[in-house]
């Protein structure tokens, strides 16, 4: 996910849509903040929020849904941390012209059916193409404010599709399985992704 800026934007241009991490030219400040935050102040809410809201801002996005965790695994370990740290983000997002929500979740608790990297991604693939499980609220929120979906219920949006809702998955499924390519994944990932190991083994 380390694109350089030139190409991330040809991939933004070709599909809509990509991944990217911090890089030296995307929030290069990051590093100094980090070692700041490892210096003491990890639970800093004003370093954490310049951290992650820089980021987030230098991809050029419209909109942004946050999952800020609390609990005893958390850097906010109450509920009242977390909120005021949800609070600073989307203040600042908001400054910024964005369209921001932010949700508190139990860092005890997986936001899906599953625990695990490659797990969650079967799940993830599978609720982009319109199925998987029940979609849990930070999916319903990006559709909310990314797409202007309205989801009133998330098991609406898996029994009772509408036309538009069935045309805007099949049209993301398209997206990420040529986004995946673009970066040098394997696109099969979308269409397969239980199979795509035993695919890649071949």
């Amino acid at each position: 996910m380390n694109l350089p800026v030139a190409q991330f934007r040809r991939v933004l241009e070709s599909c809509g849509c990509a991944m990217i991490g911090q890089t030296a030219e995307i929030a290069p400040a990051i590093a100094s903040l980090r070692a700041a935050r490892c210096d003491g102040t990890v639970e800093s809410p004003y370093l954490i929020c310049a951290s992650i809201m820089s980021k987030k801002l230098a991809e050029g996005i419209d909109a942004l849904v946050l999952d800020v965790k609390t609990g005893s695994g958390a850097f906010m370990k109450t509920e009242e941390e977390a909120a005021f740290l949800a609070e600073l983000m989307v203040e600042t997002g908001e400054r910024m012209g964005k369209q921001v929500v932010a949700l508190i979740t139990d860092m005890d608790q997986p936001l899906g059916c599953t625990i695990g990297n490659a797990l969650e991604v079967v799940e993830v693939v599978d609720v982009l193409r319109g199925g998987g499980p029940e979609i849990c609220a930070s999916s319903a929120w990006g559709l909310r404010v990314g797409c202007s979906i309205s989801v009133e219920s998330p098991l609406r949006l898996r029994k009772e599709k509408t036309k538009r809702e069935i045309d805007f998955f099949r049209e993301s499924a398209r997206q990420a399985r040529q986004m995946v390519e673009l970066q040098g994944g394997d696109p099969r990932v979308i269409d397969d992704p239980q199979n795509c190991r035993r695919l890649n083994a071949r």
